[in-house]
């Protein structure tokens, strides 16, 4: 097939922040002039939503990003998908005596809004989006991606289409880079201690005390402490004056080594629970359930580091 042929100059697979960023990105500096397909296991409504539990934490990001993305692509975030402004991070040692601060303003973002922010930007550059569509492989003709196929999940059809380029933003999980056959250098398989298992609740509370070694309303707060997140780390972001992202990563062979170690049986949630329970400044934590979080309040995910 030549190049003329082609149903698309590209073709970006997956609908999430990393998919619509270089859809957007390619639909601004061609002046709109590319045939650009962006295409979604998701229905349009929840566009972004990682997996049946909810959208995925990194919820923080740097002002000079975000101003950075304005300046380069004409895409601007504001409220509601920015939820809350942050002066920094601050990461503290196990007895939390020694702090390292990270200072430069920033912001939480809001991963359930943040997609249909996004969604509306891509269709107004003239970005096609089709949803619902499970992409399963690559078309490879003569050692060369040449397109995506996979099944249509309305209607159970198989879903083909061609592209000149077609880019790969399906996540660390992506059954397109696992099943590549062609000969290159890109890595196919993401080696396991390379992931970090993460999850985190989100939450409204009731502050119970004062410790801003605990939770600070401007500031990002890293724990490290390797009885607490084995290989990773604990966080305590804030979302507003009494709403938090709180959650934990743990590298899955380091965390195994300290359940043998210490004799326990501990799963991903269980540890993420004392470290809630262990917070002094959030009493009464309650999953937030108002519409800009519904369906996302705790979330479990498998992220690259």
């Amino acid at each position: 097939m030549s190049l003329r042929e082609r149903d698309y100059d590209i073709i970006v697979a997956g609908g999430g922040l990393a998919g619509m960023i270089v859809a957007s990105s390619a639909a601004h500096y061609s002046n709109e002039l590319l045939r650009i397909l962006v295409v979604d296991r998701n229905p349009l409504s929840v566009m972004g939503k990682k997996t049946m539990t909810g959208w995925i934490c990194g919820d923080a990001v740097g002002k000079k990003s975000v101003e950075y993305m304005s300046k380069r692509i004409g895409i601007n975030w504001e409220y509601p998908e920015i939820e809350h402004p942050v002066k920094g991070v601050i990461a503290y040692s196990p007895n939390h005596k020694t702090a390292v601060s990270f200072d430069g303003e920033g912001y939480i973002l809001n991963r359930k809004l943040l997609p249909q922010k996004q969604l509306k930007d891509a269709i107004e550059r003239g970005i096609q989006v089709r949803d619902r569509v499970a992409l399963r492989s690559l078309i490879i003709e003569n050692n060369t991606v040449t397109g995506v196929e996979g099944e249509d999940l309305v209607n159970k059809s198989v879903f083909r289409k061609s592209a000149k380029v077609v880019i790969d933003c399906t996540g660390v999980t992506s059954v397109l880079r696992t099943n590549l056959r062609i000969k290159s250098f890109i890595q196919t398989r993401i080696d396991r201690d390379d992931l970090e298992a993460t999850g985190r609740y989100i939450y409204d509370f009731d502050i119970a005390s004062k410790d801003d070694t605990f939770f600070h309303p401007d500031y990002c707060i890293i724990h490290l402490d390797q009885k607490l997140a084995p290989g990773g780390y604990g966080w305590v972001f804030p979302k507003g004056e009494n709403k938090v992202n709180i959650g934990v990563g743990v590298q899955q062979r380091a965390f195994d080594l300290r359940n043998k170690e210490m004799g326990l049986r501990r799963d991903l949630k269980m540890l993420i629970d004392e470290y809630v329970h262990i917070n002094p400044v959030i009493g009464n934590p309650r999953v937030a359930t108002s519409e800009i979080d519904d369906g996302n309040g705790w979330g479990t995910w498998s992220v690259s580091v």
